[in-house]
């Protein structure tokens, strides 16, 4: 099971074909995988598993509280930056300088 950020919404795929439905409670077969439809513009760095999903994708995707730009989520990914609850409001922590920063 993944969570995908697409269209400005998280949703939740399992085997690229079930779509969990919010309002059924249930899970949905879909006809086509989901990230080949038209409407869909996942990258890869829109898929997330439940684990990274809850300790990264939630907080960093655009409306959430501190979210990141495409270009500061690649380079937070790249050097390692990690998600920290903090009630200093400095969530960020970069390992590699060993310091929490604000978003942005």
């Amino acid at each position: 099971k993944v969570a995908i950020w697409d269209n400005q919404q998280w949703i939740w795929v399992r085997d690229g074909m079930d779509q969990w439905d919010e309002g059924w409670k249930r899970w949905e077969r879909r006809p086509e995988i989901i990230w080949n439809l038209p409407s869909s513009k996942v990258e890869a760095s829109d898929i997330f598993c439940e684990r990274c999903w809850n300790d990264w994708g939630r907080h960093i995707k655009p409306g959430s509280k501190y979210a990141l730009s495409k270009a500061c989520e690649e380079l937070a990914v790249r050097v390692g930056v990690e998600f920290v609850h903090s009630n200093s409001g400095n969530p960020f922590y970069c390992r590699p300088c060993k310091e929490c920063y604000n978003h942005g």
